[in-house]
């Protein structure tokens, strides 16, 4: 069968094919050629709550679907064409409010709009009557033109065509990550992702058809999808499974599975064209001798050229697109950290590179598109310069450095000639203003009838946004706009598009002028946010008549802070790759991580970014060497655990970068919160009982086994505060270290220490209530032996790290990392401080007796003027040194030491407050 779509009033309507599950495979259904979606919204002007209880009585048009916009409480669908819902004044933050000193408890609060969502099938001329509580109006389908909603009852009511959303997979499971190819023969087609039972496949259909399995088992680790047809009618699919691989389709049959890279990797985010000659080209992000680069394929029609580099430099490149003109040229974009900063670069293949961006601003995430007169279209996201460096909560230290997802935006170029420019109009005017900071994204294409069409993922939601770069309850959604001359459509929010903060769309253009879209979206509702069931949509938009031409000006890059905040930093971290410790016949080398980090998956992560942002960071901003993500539960879905494991498996680079595996298992005091850490996949979260919850049940018995059976290990953290504990669990091989410092809120070694807190200095994050019990002296106290580390938690960027002390041949595995945790070998660090504390041949985190009374040895090699250097035994200061200079090395012999046990720590502060903390010694004198 195929699809079949109407035009009505300017805007496509649809006669649509889905697939419904019938047993193990999927028949199509065709909905009407007249059935037409339109949003109904009240209280637009926000001016007064109100109860908007309605209904619509349409002649000449029956009402098939009826679904919320931004329904909670006691708001609900009724029936066919009937709701109960008001407006009422919500917990909201928009992009003009200014960010406050505390994120946390400051709750503005805004009158939003609320309405629903009708899917009609009817003629062009059926009238819509709409009568509610606050108001009756009514309207002919005929009116509503796509981007320029009617309004009613003095504006405070509207009504609003939209593309409509179909949902494309039908299947059980979780269905991601499509791409689109429509075939010479007008048939439109699609790959995707299908998640189901710890495993995952690729599938592919034609839309209205029976969608097909392209992978077979032993595929069950797959990563995004492409989709193009040859010049000779091959439809192939190419998919990333660590390495490449690629199959075609052909009258009705597959071919057999090809393999197109070799054993180095990862090999990522594939894409797929074909130009104008009908030969293939797929380009994608692979990792060749530890850095990621941009390759290039080619199939000539009998097989796949060799293996060649698009991208230019010793920076890693990034997530490549690709667009072919008529001239039988193929450009691909990408970005890369080249410059210290991220970038955007285009290349014509068989021409030299082009540097787009040159700001010292994130420039990331690239899409392309050639339109009719050959010109090369660039969009990218673009974010504030110092993306990823020196940034806490509490700004300890001198400030400069931005998070991770303070603020997006969307920025064009286009080449015309050797030249660059840009549309005349900012494509940011085509979306509401409360919109404006989260706008990213951008899917570009070109239509045959010249015009330029955009879909953008944009954060809409109207809980807590981002404020001082924290925020909660995220929810995106696609908006589709076209550039129309001097000016943008005004964007459309597409329903059916919620979901996360990575959905990258996939487009593809019909012959007819039309255009095609497809993406993911996880069905999360309006508050809770809370994801469900993934599956791809898709729709189709069509302008009507040709556009007129697009209007350009100079390309000029917004002004961007040039600052450099971190000026030493490529020596700092080449030396503290250096450095080693030489013990016996042992050698030790640091490992910088950090074992506390958010993405979007958590509820409260929006300001993390997404996975994608956090391997960005790590990999380039922070230069660490393996990372841990750390997302609540896995966002409370067996399908984020899974693609949380699968790409700390994507990005694995032997070497260089070693993800570890695990999650926070949020306990409240006095159990306290904990980070698990395994070194192997395939471990589930363990689940959290009311009466742990609730304290009447301790952790240690419940988790300890867990961790036992699947090898893993814990660490706990904000140890203070209400997310921390009394100290009343500890099994020293299964929780060998603690968070002692976080970059999010304080330090957590006593009360009144540098960072950290008192009674009368009180922090906003995890402030409320205070639990001085919780701070590590009173473990220490107790004769726990823990270690300590340094991890970020929520937002805070380059400023906390996780420095381990693994033996220099076991460093390029994840088993080496975590045995050197179960050892103690660790410190922490604000900053990459090279801290080198021994005695006797013991380094830090070690147990031993003696009868002697052996010096500590301590070496310093900070990354500023050092202004003291403390050695700490058994909660008292027994020793300080001064150095002023940027290193420090002597020894300190206490001959006030104790008989029994005692244990030693060393405490560095600089002079531009950064800090390290050594994992205790613990001597016992005999």
């Amino acid at each position: 069968m195929k699809v079949r779509w109407g035009v009505l009033g300017g805007l496509v309507v649809v006669g649509l094919a889905v697939w419904r599950p019938v047993g193990r495979s999927q028949e199509a259904e065709i909905l009407p050629d007249t059935a037409v979606a339109v949003r109904v919204l009240f209280g637009v002007r926000a001016q007064r709550a109100a109860v908007w209880d309605g209904e619509v009585l349409a002649e000449g048009a029956r009402v098939l679907q009826t679904t919320g916009v931004h329904f909670e409480g006691e708001d609900a669908v009724l029936g066919p064409g009937r709701w109960r819902l008001s407006t009422r004044e919500t917990r909201y933050g928009d992009s003009r409010t200014a960010r406050g000193p505390d994120p946390v408890n400051t709750r503005l609060s805004q009158l939003i709009p609320n309405g629903v969502v009708l899917v009609l099938d009817g003629a062009a001329s059926a009238r819509v009557e709409v009568k509610t509580k606050g108001g009756n109006f009514g309207f002919r389908l005929e009116e509503l033109v796509l981007g320029w909603p009617l309004a009613f009852l003095d504006g405070e009511a509207t009504a609003e065509r939209l593309p409509p959303s179909i949902t494309l997979t039908r299947q059980a499971g979780e269905n991601d990550y499509p791409a689109l190819a429509m075939t010479k023969g007008g048939e439109l087609w699609a790959s995707w992702i299908r998640y189901e039972d710890r495993a995952d496949s690729v599938w592919a259909g034609r839309v209205g058809g029976v969608p097909e399995r392209v992978t077979n088992p032993n595929f069950n680790d797959n990563f995004r999808t492409a989709l193009a047809e040859d010049g000779e009618g091959r439809l192939w699919v190419v998919w990333s499974s660590k390495g490449l691989y690629g199959r075609y389709r052909k009258e009705g049959r597959w071919s057999e599975t090809e393999r197109l890279t070799g054993e180095e990797g990862p090999n990522l985010h594939p894409v797929l064209v074909a130009d104008a000659k009908g030969r293939l080209h797929v380009v994608w992000q692979g990792f060749r001798q530890g850095r990621s680069v941009i390759l290039h394929k080619m199939w000539g029609g009998k097989r796949w050229s060799q293996e060649s580099r698009v991208s230019v430099g010793a920076g890693d490149a990034w997530v490549p697109a690709a667009a072919a003109d008529c001239k039988g040229n193929v450009w691909v974009g990408w970005d890369s950290y080249e410059a210290g900063n991220f970038d955007v670069y285009v290349r014509r293949l068989g021409g030299e590179p082009l540097r787009v961006t040159r700001s010292a601003g994130f420039d990331a995430n690239v899409s392309l598109a050639v339109d009719g007169q050959d010109r090369l279209w660039v969009s990218w996201d673009a974010a504030e310069s110092n993306w990823g460096k020196d940034w806490t909560s509490m700004r300890w230290k001198p400030g400069g450095g931005n998070g991770l997802y303070r603020t997006r935006a969307v920025r064009l170029a286009v080449l015309e000639g050797d030249r660059w420019r840009a549309p005349a109009a900012d494509i940011r005017t085509a979306i509401p203003a409360e919109f404006g900071d989260y706008f990213q994204g951008a899917r570009l294409q070109s239509d045959a009838k010249g015009r330029l069409w955009a879909m953008v993922r944009s954060l809409t939601s109207f809980g807590t946004r981002v404020q001082n770069n924290w925020g909660a309850q995220g929810r995106w959604e696609m908006l589709v706009t076209a550039l129309e001359g001097d000016r943008w459509r005004p964007a459309v929010k597409l329903e059916g598009s919620a979901g996360r903060n990575d959905v990258r769309a996939a487009s593809v253009a019909g012959p007819d002028g039309s255009v095609w879209f497809a993406w993911a979206g996880d069905r999360r509702p309006f508050r809770p946010p809370n994801p469900q069931k993934t599956d791809v949509f898709y729709t189709r938009v069509q302008g009507g008549a040709g556009a007129a031409a697009a209007r350009l000006g100079a390309f000029q890059e917004p002004a961007a802070a040039e600052t450099t905040v971190h000026p030493s930093e490529r020596a700092d971290v080449e030396a503290i790759r250096k450095y080693r410790y030489r013990i016996g016949d042992k050698t030790y080398r640091i490992l910088r991580g950090d074992l506390h980090r958010h993405t979007d998956i958590s509820p409260d992560g929006i300001g993390d970014g997404s996975l994608l942002d956090l391997y960005r960071y790590a990999l380039d901003a922070a230069q660490m060497d393996y990372i841990l993500v750390t997302d609540h539960n896995y966002g409370g879905t067996e399908y984020n655990w899974w693609r949380t494991e699968k790409s700390e498996d994507a990005f694995y680079v032997p070497g260089r970068f070693q993800p570890l595996f695990g999650t926070e298992r949020s306990v409240p005091y006095p159990n306290g919160h904990r980070n698990t850490i395994f070194t192997r996949r395939g471990v589930r979260e363990l689940p959290i009982s009311a009466e742990e919850r609730e304290g009447k049940r301790n952790t240690g018995p419940v988790l300890y086994p867990y961790l036992r059976q699947f090898e893993g290990i814990t660490t706990l953290h904000t140890s203070a505060t209400d997310q921390g504990t009394d100290w009343r669990d500890n099994d020293p091989d299964l929780e060998p270290l603690v968070e002692l410092y976080q970059g999010l809120h304080t330090n957590y070694e006593y009360e009144g220490a540098p960072r950290a807190e008192t009674e009368q200095r009180r922090y906003y994050f995890h402030g409320a209530p205070y639990r001085p019990a919780g701070f590590v002296w009173n473990a220490w106290a107790k004769g726990y032996k823990l270690g300590v580390q340094a991890s970020s938690d929520h937002i805070a960027t380059h400023d906390s790290y996780a420095c381990v002390l693994v033996e220099e041949r076991e460093a390029g595995g994840r088993e080496g990392i975590v045995r050197a945790m179960r050892q103690r070998h660790a410190y922490a660090a604000t900053d990459n401080i090279i801290l080198d504390v021994r005695m006797a041949g013991h380094l830090m985190g070690d147990i031993f007796e003696t009868r002697e009374n052996p010096p500590l040895e301590v070496k310093v090699m900070g990354t500023g003027p050092i202004e003291r250097v403390e050695v700490v035994r058994s909660g008292k200061f027994v020793h300080v040194v001064r150095p002023g200079g940027a290193g420090a090395e002597f020894a300190f012999r206490d001959n006030d030491a104790p008989v029994g046990e005692s244990y030693y720590y060393v405490r560095v502060e600089q002079g531009d407050g950064q800090m390290a903390w050594s994992s205790p010694i613990w001597v016992k004198r005999i």
